[in-house]
């Protein structure tokens, strides 16, 4: 009688936990058609533009998200790229360009996608991110940081490979004997303090990413 009891004890305290394990295990992997409609499995590989989830074989066209053992990975114009940052915003890039270096370096506007809820993929624009995350005006700020660091980033490495270039015009100048002019040290100055800009400006465009999702877990 004892034994019967103890039995019927710890089968009610084990029984939730072995079903939540396996609810999580099983949510694990999974795939999202541009539809919305969602397919959990077991097993999932993709191979030669086609997904094998289980016994079953789905083309990655129709595909706008799948998760797997390897990770969650988004279908943008590059393929599909990994979430390097998760959250209500979550951010697509190629992870192997990057491997070792901190996401904040890895928001390239041109090769980052981002996602809200699983709901749609956009390139990560100033444009695309001022209208989604509009609702954070903390976020709109680093946006508007960001992009303002790209154009004055961007104008002093066009102005400093401009001088430089000319710099080393007038040194092989003829009928003159070779001298650098001093002017070649501004420009290469002017390329050196632009290109350090550019390496500031994501981090601008993922803390705004990273307040938008903050402000959001604070209102769940």
């Amino acid at each position: 009688m004892k034994t019967k009891i103890l039995f019927i004890f710890l089968f009610s305290i084990l029984a939730p936990i072995i079903g939540f394990s396996q609810v999580e295990k099983d949510d694990t992997v999974f795939i999202i058609f541009d539809n919305g409609e969602k397919i959990i499995g077991h097993k999932l590989k993709k191979k030669c533009g086609e997904l094998f989830l289980d016994d079953n074989v789905y083309k990655s066209k129709s595909i706008m998200f799948y998760q797997n053992k390897s990770g969650n990975f988004a279908n943008t114009s590059f393929g599909f790229q990994k979430r390097f940052i998760n959250g209500k915003v979550s951010v697509y890039s190629f992870s192997f360009l990057h491997p070792n270096l901190n996401p904040k370096k890895k928001l390239n506007p041109i090769s980052s996608y981002y996602a809200i809820d699983n709901s749609f993929v956009k390139r990560a624009s100033y444009s695309n991110l001022k209208e989604d995350l509009k609702s954070n005006i903390v976020s709109l700020q680093h946006l508007k940081i960001s992009r303002n660091l790209c154009f004055v980033g961007i104008g002093m490495i066009g102005i400093g490979t401009g001088i430089t270039f000319h710099s080393f015009r007038q040194a092989f100048h003829p009928n003159r004997s070779f001298n650098i002019p001093n002017t070649i040290y501004v420009g290469l100055a002017a390329y050196l303090i632009g290109a350090i800009i550019l390496e500031i400006a994501p981090h601008k465009m993922f803390k705004a990413i990273q307040t938008y999702n903050n402000s959001s877990n604070l209102k769940l």
